[in-house]
C-alpha cells in the first residue's frame, strides 16, 4: 500500500489520517489488552495456586490441633459446652481469623478423611470429624462446622485489588470464581494509546513514507512495548536438604537458639512461591526459557508475600525474598550485593546451590561433592560461608547420608 502524499487533496489526506489514527488506536489498545490479559492470568493462577494451599493448611492445622484430641473428643461426647466452646474460640482466634464460626453438628458426616472442604453458598465450609489424640476412634454422628471466609483470604492475597467473587468468571479452589473487579485497561492505556496514535499521525505528516514507517517498527513500537510489556522444578526433598544444609552451615558460623531457627524454617520453606508458578514450567525437563524464567523469578516475590500472611513467620520474609542474590549484584530480585544481602540468606544461597549440584535432575546429572565444591568457588557467593562447605563437606556429607538413613 502506497501512502497517499500531501499533494493529494485534502479530504483524501484527512480521511486517511483519520483512518490511521484509529488503526494505531485500536492496535495499541489490543497490544495493551493481550499483554494486561497474559498477565491477569498468571496472576489469577498464581491466587488459585495460593488460596489451595492456605486452606487446606489452616484445615491440617486445625483438625490435628483441635479435633485429634481425647479431651476434645470426650468434651464433645459428654457434651461439656464450656471446654469446646473455650477451644472454639481459639480456633476463631488463629491469626489471620479466617475462620469465624465454629459450631457443633449432630448428624452423620460420610467421609473418610479426617475433613472435609466444600462450598456452601458464598461460605466455604470445612467439616471436621472428632478422632483421639491417635487420630483413630472417630465419633459417630456428629462433626465440627467452621465457616471460612473465602472472600476475606481472596481480598488479602489480591494485591492488586482486581478481583472480586463472582458466580461466573475464572475459576477458583472449592467451586469459587472470580472476575475482574475492573477493567483491565486503565485509563494510562487509553491515554498511551491516544498519544501513540497521534504521534504517528504527526509523523506521517513531516517524514516520508520509509522513515517514517523504519522509525514507527524500530522505535515506536519497541518503545511501546518496553513502557507495557510486563516487567527445574524443585521437589519437596530439596527443599529439606536445603534446610539441613543450612543448619549445618549457620551451625558453623555461629548461629545458635532463634537465629539457628529462623533459618532452618526460611530454608525449609525458602521455594513456596512456587505454588504460584504454573506447573508446565515448574515440571519443565529442558532449559527455560527467558520468559519462562522470568516468571520463575516472581516465586521469590510471592514466597514473601505468603509469608507476610502469617504473623509468625513474617519476619523471614526478607530471607525469602532474597535467597537468590549474590554477592556481586548479579541475582534476584532487587541485585542486593554483599552485606545488603541477609545473612541467612546467603547461607539459603550456598545450600540451595550446593543441593543442586549434588543431586540428580531430569537435565544434569549428580556432582561429586568435591566437584560441586569447586565449581560454586567461581559463583558470586559469601566467601566466608562457602569456605565452611569447603573445609566441611565431608561431615556434611555424612550428616546428610544419616539422615536419609533415618527418614
Amino acid at each position: 500500500m502506497r501512502f497517499p502524499q500531501l499533494n493529494y487533496a485534502p479530504k483524501k489526506i484527512q480521511g486517511f489520517y483519520i483512518f490511521l489514527f484509529m488503526l494505531v488506536l485500536f492496535t495499541s489498545l489490543y497490544g495493551f489488552y493481550r499483554l494486561k490479559s497474559h498477565d491477569f492470568s498468571m496472576y489469577i493462577e498464581s491466587i488459585q495456586h495460593s488460596s489451595q494451599i492456605i486452606v487446606e493448611q489452616t484445615a491440617n492445622i486445625v483438625s490435628y490441633g483441635f479435633f485429634q484430641w481425647d479431651q476434645m473428643r470426650h468434651a464433645i461426647a459428654t457434651d461439656n459446652i464450656q471446654f469446646y466452646q473455650e477451644q472454639f474460640d481459639k480456633i476463631k482466634e488463629l491469626e489471620p481469623k479466617y475462620i469465624e464460626t465454629v459450631t457443633i453438628q449432630k448428624e452423620a458426616l460420610n467421609v473418610e478423611q479426617m475433613y472435609q472442604i466444600a462450598k456452601q453458598g458464598n461460605a466455604l465450609a470445612i467439616r471436621f470429624r472428632i478422632f483421639d489424640d491417635l487420630g483413630q476412634n472417630p465419633l459417630e454422628g456428629v462433626y465440627v462446622l467452621a465457616e471460612f471466609n473465602y472472600k476475606k483470604l481472596l481480598s488479602q492475597l489480591d494485591s492488586r485489588h482486581v478481583l472480586k467473587i463472582a458466580d461466573q468468571g475464572y475459576p477458583l479452589p472449592f467451586g469459587f470464581n472470580a472476575a475482574a473487579s475492573k477493567s483491565l485497561l486503565g485509563i494510562g492505556h487509553y491515554l498511551s494509546a491516544i498519544s501513540v496514535a497521534l504521534l504517528v499521525v504527526l509523523l506521517m505528516t513531516t517524514f516520508e513514507q520509509q522513515s517514517i514507517r523504519n522509525h514507527y517498527h524500530e522505535d515506536g513500537l519497541y518503545r511501546i512495548i518496553s513502557l507495557f510489556e510486563r516487567k527445574d522444578s524443585y521437589t519437596a526433598n530439596h527443599s529439606r536438604k536445603v534446610a539441613l544444609i543450612s543448619e549445618f552451615i549457620g551451625k558453623k558460623a555461629g548461629l545458635r537458639g532463634a537465629a539457628l531457627r529462623n533459618l532452618t524454617i526460611a530454608a525449609l520453606l525458602h521455594d513456596i512461591g512456587k505454588i504460584g508458578v504454573p506447573e508446565h514450567i515448574i515440571d519443565k525437563q529442558d532449559k527455560l526459557t527467558d520468559e519462562e524464567f522470568k516468571i520463575m523469578k516472581k516465586h521469590a516475590n510471592l514466597g514473601a508475600e505468603i509469608f507476610r500472611l502469617y504473623p509468625e513467620i513474617s519476619h523471614l520474609s526478607d530471607i525469602v525474598l532474597h535467597h537468590h542474590e549474590r554477592i556481586d549484584g548479579s541475582g534476584y530480585p532487587e541485585g542486593l550485593k554483599g552485606d545488603e544481602i541477609p545473612f541467612a540468606a546467603r547461607i539459603i544461597a550456598i545450600a540451595d546451590v550446593y543441593e543442586a549440584l549434588t543431586a540428580d535432575r531430569p537435565y544434569h546429572k549428580a556432582t561429586s561433592p568435591e566437584q560441586a565444591v569447586r565449581t560454586m568457588a567461581s559463583m558470586p557467593l559469601d566467601p566466608m560461608l562457602l569456605e565452611i562447605v569447603k573445609n566441611d563437606f565431608q561431615e556434611l556429607e555424612a550428616m546428610l547420608r544419616k539422615k536419609q538413613e533415618e527418614a
